[in-house]
């Protein structure tokens, strides 16, 4: 028995240590690429040269096994304190959950670029939600849009800055019950210290960063779901808490219904002492018998009841409608991106790699290395690998059209469920070794690799590095799955306030993305109209008539760069070619109803600008009237 101890330590010190140069080399590779598809752990790439050593100097030392040995000391030794009394304890906790709120709203992100905040208020502002919609089938989350509708009209608050707060506040109240949790747990400070870091240093947790949308408070309810399984598995009686968790956490957000599959495990195990019959569902065979049942039912119902294998128009509606990626696509390559190529397998790690600690990824790799030496048929270990399977597969099948990178909030929640199923195989891992510096050289891994990955809180709530990181992730969205990469570049790129590199970076995109190009490109003849119209506002009137013909080879029906065309020909005063331009756009845009009365005015113009000019009208009396166009 002695020998296989001396083995498992010998294996698992040599995974940790492998595992641990790995992220360091993952993370510094990816520092050089920002628009490559390694976007879930480039966060490095947007910092200066200067900042980028020291966060990995730092990490390599905080990892150093004759580093580490000596600050776990002091953490064990601070974690043995107890306090006084509990109205103590109490009081230390608020003050942790008060400075928490404190620090999420102050680095708050800098963009509205993630989630969907714009359509989210226009929501809000046009519906008034009442307490009977939380009973109603029609909305996904009536509940999480109702407390913040109530609390914005109560207090009389900005419905944005309601989300914000309500975000940095569910921050806080998910610090003090992570300590109260983690305090009440059985097992070693060393541990409990391991939770922590997993627990704080996971990219989900922008959510309590005055995130705008609809996924925070569903992610807390997920979590507190997770905890007091935790509870229940420890024998305690906390099924009763879970249910409703569970069914209030639904009508926060319809994503909760992914537990289900969990929440049926542990009523079977918490029953399976009082009716024995069920005693025989909890055998590992037969739950992946159903597993692989439900697994059946849901291709056939991608198949043929949504009929999300491919699109018949492939608009915004059916891609919101069938929600899952297609296997087929009807894009040229390299953006005939499906749910079966190595693109969207790579986003889908990716994503993971975003919303999880790397710590958590450390300890995973570590644990299916030393796998024959772990108990996986615990019925703790089989809950969580549910609960991940069934959000992992949701993560994989949605469409990243609707997700990330942009919007990673929707796949999240799948974090909380892969953050405690590290926990429950750290305590195997530390609770089999035989040596405490096997323990504490985990534990300083985990915080090494932590202090990188928590390097992303810091770029998206400065506005210099979240419009670089925008832009990054824009340029690898082109490449990959292609919808929406433009918006994505023209956010970032629109955010630098210095216009001459905002011009720099935005021609720099245009060239690195053509030999991605196709032909027609609406994303890319987006991007040179957008690049036209920051020349035209500088009156650079020759390269904004450049690129907006560039925009209409790469988009013919690129209406606002015809606009743009029509616009340049009345400022240089080539009236006869404006009115043309403008004919021929209000014929198409404004025929059979005015969508842009504007058009007309300028049409209006043209001609009579032309019939002044046919009649020789002095040049300064018409530049005169061309002063008058807005």
């Amino acid at each position: 028995m002695r020998s296989n101890d001396l083995r498992f330590s010998r294996h698992l010190r040599f995974s940790i240590l492998t595992l641990f140069g790995g992220v360091l080399l993952l993370y510094t590779i990816s520092s050089f690429l920002p628009d490559s598809f390694l976007w879930g752990v480039n966060h490095l790439a947007f910092f200066k040269s200067d900042e980028k050593i020291f966060i990995l100097v730092a990490a390599l030392l905080l990892g150093l096994p004759f580093l580490s040995s000596r600050y776990i000391k002091i953490i064990e030794f601070v974690g043995r304190f107890n306090p006084p009394n509990k109205i103590t304890l109490l009081i230390f906790f608020l003050i942790i959950g008060a400075l928490g709120f404190g620090v999420f709203y102050h680095f708050r992100i800098g963009t509205d670029m993630y989630g969907d905040t714009r359509t989210l208020l226009s929501l809000l502002a046009g519906k008034h939600y009442t307490f009977s919609d939380i009973f109603s089938l029609a909305d996904k989350e009536p509940l999480t849009r109702l407390i913040h509708q109530q609390l914005a009209s109560f207090f009389n608050l900005d419905q944005k800055y309601t989300f914000q707060l309500v975000s940095s506040i569910s921050g806080g109240v998910y610090l003090v019950v992570l300590l109260f949790f983690v305090r009440h747990l059985d097992g070693s400070v060393i541990w409990k210290f391991l939770i922590v870091v997993i627990s704080l240093s996971s990219g989900v947790n922008q959510l309590f960063f005055g995130h705008v949308e609809d996924y925070t408070l569903v992610y807390l309810a997920i979590v507190l779901f997770l905890m007091f399984a935790w509870m229940v598995f420890d024998g305690k009686k906390m099924l009763v808490w879970m249910i409703i968790v569970f069914v209030v956490g639904i009508r926060l957000h319809i994503e909760m219904i992914l537990m289900l599959p969990a929440l049926l495990y542990v009523i079977r195990y918490v029953s399976h002492n009082k009716y024995p019959n069920l005693s025989k569902w909890l055998q590992l065979k037969r739950i992946i018998t159903v597993v692989a049942a439900t697994m059946v039912i849901s291709i056939l119902l991608y198949f043929f009841h949504f009929q999300a294998y491919r699109y018949n128009v492939g608009d915004q509606q059916e891609v919101m409608t069938k929600i899952f990626l297609p296997i087929e696509n009807w894009l040229p390559p390299p953006h005939s991106y499906t749910l079966l190529t190595l693109n969207h397998f790579s986003d889908v790690i990716q994503q993971f790699l975003y919303t999880v600690s790397p710590a958590v990824v450390l300890i995973i790799c570590s644990s299916i290395g030393c796998y024959r030496y772990l108990s996986w048929r615990e019925p703790r270990i089989v809950f969580l690998l549910l609960a991940v399977f069934y959000f992992a597969i949701f993560d994989f099948t949605i469409n990243p059209m609707l997700t990330m990178p942009r919007d990673w909030d929707l796949l999240s929640p799948a974090a909380a469920s892969i953050n405690f199923l590290a926990i429950a195989l750290s305590r195997q891992l530390i609770g089999r070794s035989q040596k405490h510096s096997n323990c504490t050289f985990l534990v300083g891994v985990a915080l090494a690799v932590s202090l990188i990955s928590s390097s992303i809180f810091l770029i998206n709530s400065d506005e210099e590095k979240a419009a670089l990181r925008l832009e990054g992730i824009g340029k690898w969205t082109f490449k990959s799955y292609y919808h929406g990469s433009s918006y994505i570049i023209n956010v970032g790129e629109k955010m630098m306030k210095d216009v001459q590199q905002q011009i720099e970076h935005r021609e720099k995109t245009i060239q690195d993305l053509l030999p991605y190009a196709s032909k027609p490109d609406i994303n890319l003849s987006l991007l040179y109209y957008k690049l036209a119209v920051v020349y035209y506002e500088r009156q650079l009137f020759d390269k904004a008539s450049f690129n907006f013909s560039k925009a209409l080879d790469y988009d013919p029906e690129n209406a606002s760069a015809l606009k743009g065309k029509g616009l340049i020909a009345l400022r240089s005063s080539n009236f006869n070619e404006a009115f043309k331009i403008f004919s021929f756009y209000n014929k198409q845009v404004n025929h059979p109803k005015v969508k842009d009365s504007q058009a007309i005015v300028y049409e209006q113009y043209a001609r009579q600008l032309l019939k002044l000019q046919n009649e020789s009208m002095e040049p300064s009396e018409i530049q005169k009237r061309l002063n008058q166009i807005d």
